[in-house]
């Protein structure tokens, strides 16, 4: 059996709309994260734990963060205050099946966008879509005029 990748028209040989770090504790969840981003054109960055995704926050080029709430040593909240502290500009999604706070917490400023797991690819690629061109500036209508 062949990649997810096989299905869509993306040629793995296109240059990277660049890269996304995916910080979660299940392996699983960072290695279908990690191949829904490359297919969808994107260099996933993969982190199993909290400080290990900041090292590559401060490391790389980094367009966006994808965090996982509930993980040991360090929530996902605590790693979004944290790159939040670093650099306002880089958006936060964070990711869960059991959060309940999401509003307040974007409200406050503390996450730029929630997840709701288990989510669809199809949302997982129209909340990044969101966040880089609010990131960018440009809403989402802009692109087609």
């Amino acid at each position: 059996m062949g990649s997810r990748c096989e299905q869509s028209d993306k040629k793995p040989s296109s240059p990277s709309k660049g890269k996304i770090v995916v910080i979660d504790d299940h392996e699983s969840t960072l290695d279908f994260i990690g191949e829904a981003l490359t297919c969808m054109g994107y260099t996933p960055l993969l982190a199993e734990e909290g400080v290990k995704g900041l090292v590559l926050c401060q490391e790389k080029d980094v367009q966006l963060v994808l965090v996982d709430y509930v993980m040991p040593h360090m929530s996902g909240l605590e790693v979004a205050d944290k790159i939040k502290a670093a650099s306002k500009k880089l958006p936060v999604i964070l990711t869960s099946a059991s959060y309940i706070d999401a509003t307040s917490d974007i409200e406050a400023k503390r996450v730029d966008y929630f997840l709701n797991k288990p989510f669809r690819l199809a949302e997982l690629a129209l909340i990044i879509q969101t966040a880089l061109h609010k990131k960018s500036g440009m809403n989402l209508g802009d692109q087609f005029v």
